[in-house]
């Protein structure tokens, strides 16, 4: 079998980790350098920080494209018109020993002659999710601006004296009679 071109030292120090010795096994070097480089994809990479969301306010497409991709996110839907472009990416997080959870990014481009506006909307159903972008925004400087409620949502703004954020926590009836809460973060330019 033809050896793979990666430093020795790399798998003599992950071999005295493991307990194993990958040089004399190259299988099992292939399965555990496929593992080792996909991990983070599959761990840290679907949620969406607030930092990232209050970036992507100013990318260009491509660089939001790029964005969403590295996270896993796929372009689910891409429409435009002589003044709007609107775009929608979803990830679907599957765990064999947890829940599986859908997030979804959705932003629309406005362009009317000197007018240029985006509007971004993050969405997620893991609640332990949405309690760590609060803490984040609290952490940021967000203070609470408004509370109001409106059909089913709760909606609360947030202001930290450059860009406010929406936050709408919506009870969702399904089919099956289920509620389903969703958390939605608004916020644009």
């Amino acid at each position: 079998m033809k050896e793979i071109p990666v430093p020795g030292g790399f798998f003599n120090i992950m071999s005295a980790a493991i307990g194993f010795s990958l040089q004399k096994h190259p299988k099992m070097k292939i399965r555990f350098l496929v593992i080792v480089t996909l991990l983070p994809v599959f761990i840290f990479c679907q949620e969406l920080s607030i930092s990232e969301m209050t970036g992507a306010l100013n990318m260009d497409n491509f660089s939001v494209d790029t964005m969403m991709k590295k996270k896993g996110y796929r372009l689910m839907q891409k429409d435009a018109d002589s003044v709007s472009t609107q775009y929608y990416y979803s990830n679907l997080e599957r765990n064999e020993e947890a829940p599986t959870w859908v997030r979804s990014l959705s932003y629309i481009d406005v362009n009317l002659e000197n007018i240029k506006s985006r509007m971004l909307t993050y969405r997620t159903y893991n609640r332990d999710e949405y309690l760590k972008l609060m803490s984040s925004m609290l952490s940021a400087g967000y203070k609470t601006k408004e509370v109001f409620d409106f059909k089913e949502s709760k909606h609360t703004v947030f202001d930290n004296g450059k860009i406010p954020i929406r936050v709408k926590v919506t009870n969702n009836k399904m089919e099956t009679g289920r509620m389903i809460r969703s958390y939605e973060f608004e916020l644009g330019r």
